[in-house]
């Protein structure tokens, strides 16, 4: 018995101490010696350690300024940054202005520009082409964009010049010519091509030089008629004018006014009248001619082929000579530009007097057909030079008959106006 209660208190004994032995072990992980896992996880209140700078070792810094020594000083009033701004900054010359340095790519920019398709235009020529015929005349402008057509059949900008030339082509006799907020022309002000006749008086005042000579063969001696006249316009519709002519009764001298009563571009219509002195050299004798007319042109305003015109003239000699009754002239132009120099024309011209006489009247009628050119004027982009080449042949004669057959030969040279056509500001 009693060795059994020894066995209990010594199982007893070793358990306790097994017990004190456990307890001892896990008191040595405190809180305080717990490290966390993640950096992130430390408290906040505990900044991280700070790492000491470690001190360069007096080798190493003998060193280094021994090497400082040996460079020399630094140059005066500049440091590192200062030598960098230098290094960087753009070129300026001796009086402290930038200097523009050479474009190494300007040459390969232009050639690559230049590089370009046959008839391929490219925006840099088309704007400096656009501003320098925006200042033209509605007509010319249109002339001008055409060439530019011909020159560039491939522009890229094609439908827009087209576009631009079918708005021109229909605004042009317009009141107002032009794009909204720009410059246009007051078409009040514009000049009409109208054609010179040979035989009839010019309808259209304008500042211009004529001269002109008829050879007739066939009907007694040698027939010569002709003219040379200046014509100075005062006026838009108004001119005056003088020279010296041959007609049917011989050759004069002629000084008179045209004044054009009706003068519209949006119409195409020239209607004049005008009034001539003539004094008659062989024989003497002094003539008064009145005369109407008008004038009307057709076809493509924006185009010199296509176009034709009309014109009408009636008017009346009335002469100083003993018993001499008033006679009556006139005629119909007829004229068609086949294309941009050359154009056909037809004319007939009749006269005839003493329309009260008993055995009938004197009547001669005249029928010329010819061609007339316009070469072109580098200093003009108009007609400026008209050359009328034809010959003419009589359809009815009565009692009288220059010639049986002419030659006829005329020219025409436009000065060109005082005033361009007015400019006005559409509205937008």
């Amino acid at each position: 018995m009693i060795r059994l209660l020894l066995s209990l208190l010594l199982l007893s004994g070793l358990g306790t101490a097994a017990t004190a032995v456990a307890q001892s072990k896990d008191d040595d992980f405190t809180e305080e010696d717990d490290e966390p896992f993640f950096d992130d996880e430390m408290p906040d209140d505990e900044p991280p350690p700070e790492k000491k700078k470690e001190e360069p070792k007096k080798d190493d810094a003998k060193k280094a300024d021994d090497k400082k020594a040996d460079e020399g000083p630094p140059p005066s009033g500049e440091d590192d940054e200062d030598l960098l701004d230098d290094e960087f900054s753009d070129p300026v010359d001796d009086g402290g202005e930038p200097v523009e340095e050479e474009d190494l790519f300007e040459d390969e920019r232009n050639t690559r520009d230049d590089l370009l398709q046959e008839g391929v235009d490219n925006p840099r020529v088309f704007r400096a082409r656009e501003a320098e015929i925006s200042s033209l005349p509605p007509d010319e402008e249109a002339m001008a964009w055409e060439a530019y057509l011909q020159e560039y059949p491939n522009s890229i900008f094609r439908e827009r010049i087209e576009a631009h030339m079918d708005e021109l082509q229909r605004a042009e006799y317009g009141n107002r010519i032009g794009r909204d907020g720009q410059a246009t022309v007051d078409a009040n002000t514009l000049e009409l091509d109208i054609v010179q006749p040979l035989h009839l008086v010019t309808l259209n005042p304008r500042t211009k030089v004529t001269a002109g000579i008829d050879m007739g063969f066939g009907a007694g001696p040698l027939y010569t008629g002709g003219i040379a006249d200046f014509e100075y316009a005062i006026l838009r519709k108004l001119s005056v004018h003088g020279g010296v002519s041959g007609r049917y009764t011989g050759w004069g001298l002629e000084v008179g006014t045209r004044y054009a009563f009706v003068k519209s571009a949006r119409d195409r219509l020239v209607a004049t009248i005008s009034a001539d002195f003539r004094l008659n050299f062989n024989p003497l004798f002094f003539q008064v001619r009145p005369m109407i007319g008008f004038a009307k042109m057709f076809g493509p305003a924006d185009k010199p082929f296509g176009k034709s015109q009309i014109q009408v003239v009636a008017g009346a000699e009335i002469g100083t000579r003993k018993q001499e009754t008033v006679a009556i002239t006139g005629g119909v132009h007829l004229s068609f530009r086949l294309a941009q120099p050359v154009a056909l024309y037809v004319e007939s011209d009749v006269y005839a007097r003493n329309l009260g006489r008993a055995e009938g009247p004197f009547v001669f009628e005249n029928v010329a057909l010819g061609f007339k050119f316009y070469p072109t004027l580098k200093s003009r982009k108009d007609d400026a030079l008209e050359l009328a080449v034809g010959a003419g042949l009589p359809a009815a004669s009565t009692y009288i008959q220059p010639y049986q057959g002419a030659a006829q030969v005329q020219g025409v040279y436009y000065l060109p106006p005082r005033e361009k056509a007015a400019k006005v500001r559409s509205k937008k």
